[in-house]
């Protein structure tokens, strides 16, 4: 199986499902895209007192250290590399930046070239479960989904 999913309990954050679903749906797609010959993918949800990280995780063709200061911004791309040639608007990262930043989180990545990339999405945990939204259904479906369609 190219892509999994790793997750010990039921978490509940706070937001938009279908924003949330925007930015999972970006990072997974893009995971895929730069994972040649349909490299591991790994989605893990890792929660602490106060907030969850959603972690994806490739073995892909990972993205320059001096790329890194720019990912986030609109329009970025990768510039002279094999990640240029698969194409995009360089307008995903930027999105999925907008709307963990409008969630009160961050977005952080870890990246080597040739190896692949880690992205982080931290996200507030929901105070309540009236107010919460369950990323581990709501990855888990999405996961479900692309694999069926891959």
């Amino acid at each position: 199986e190219p892509l999994e999913l790793e997750s010990s309990s039921e978490i509940l954050v706070e937001g938009d499902a279908v924003r949330l679903e925007q930015v999972l749906r970006n990072l997974l797609g893009n995971a895929l895209k730069y994972s040649p010959n349909g490299g591991a993918v790994t989605v893990r949800l890792v929660p602490s007192p106060t907030q969850v990280a959603l972690e994806v995780t490739d073995v892909g063709l990972g993205i320059p250290a001096e790329a890194l200061s720019t990912l986030f911004e609109r329009f970025s791309r990768v510039r002279g590399t094999e990640a240029e040639r698969l194409g995009g608007l360089g307008l995903g990262l930027y999105v999925v930046n907008q709307i963990v930043r409008g969630h009160g989180g961050l977005v952080e990545v870890e990246s080597k070239p040739d190896e692949g990339s880690t992205f982080r999405v931290r996200l507030p945990r929901a105070v309540s479960a009236q107010a919460g939204i369950s990323p581990t259904k709501e990855t888990a479906k999405l996961v479900g989904e692309m694999l069926n369609s891959s």
